[in-house]
């Protein structure tokens, strides 16, 4: 079986400071079906993968089943990934296995950051501390 891409979206990179992280994800989910040639009925999408960073910078834990959600097919399977800067490579390969294996036939791989809202100092140290490697911390 072949897999390919068949549509991509990139929202500009700006501060987007007014609108919430799921606000963010609605909004790359209809560019990215927007952008889809000839156009693809969202019931046709089996499995929706969520990668980021980390849902924690949005306060959005429970993205995956958001994401079916705005996507409007309640019967897509959906999961988030977070794997720090190889979240969206590391959906694309998890994608590209189901997709091989034939336990989809479609996927929709969604990407978003929400870090514009973040507090400086402390408490954004915080967060990126917790997504360090043992030995990348500095005492």
């Amino acid at each position: 079986m072949s897999v390919g891409i068949i549509g991509a979206y990139s929202l500009k990179y700006e501060s987007r400071s007014q609108l919430e992280a799921w606000d963010i994800m609605r909004e790359s989910i209809k560019g990215v079906l927007n952008s889809v040639d000839k156009g693809i009925d969202p019931r046709d999408i089996e499995l929706v993968i969520v990668s980021n960073f980390s849902d924690g910078y949005g306060n959005l834990l429970h993205s995956g089943p958001l994401a079916v959600d705005y996507l409007g097919n309640p019967s897509a399977k959906a999961f988030r990934v977070e794997n720090a800067c190889v979240s969206s490579s590391t959906a694309l390969y998890i994608a590209y296995i189901f997709l091989k294996a034939g336990l989809a036939r479609n996927a929709l791989i969604v990407g978003f950051e929400k870090m514009s809202t973040q507090p400086s100092g402390s408490a954004a140290n915080e967060i990126l501390a917790k997504a360090a490697h043992p030995l990348e911390i500095v005492a």
